[in-house]
């Protein structure tokens, strides 16, 4: 479900990127524009990705935590490992 959204994240911000470079400079300067989409989405591919990850690790961690808590909980004592 994660990597659902970050892909949907991913594409909307290409997307973004590559219609803010036309629109700024795609007209005049077509080659500009060109490197500006080029440099900037695999910028913002990389760092969406981290997030992404991070964003995954974060969310599994917690569950895992949860669901620790809800086992000692019904043990009515503390549980190791």
């Amino acid at each position: 479900m994660v990597g659902v959204i970050g892909a949907f994240d991913g594409a909307l911000t290409i997307l973004g990127v590559i219609l803010g470079a036309y629109v700024g400079e795609g007209i005049d300067h077509p080659e500009l524009a060109r490197q500006l989409i080029i440099g900037a989405g695999l910028a913002g591919g990389i760092a969406l990705a981290v997030s992404s990850t991070v964003g995954a690790y974060e969310a599994e961690r917690v569950e895992h935590q949860l669901s620790h808590q809800h086992l000692e909980k019904a043990m009515l004592r503390p549980v190791e490992g």
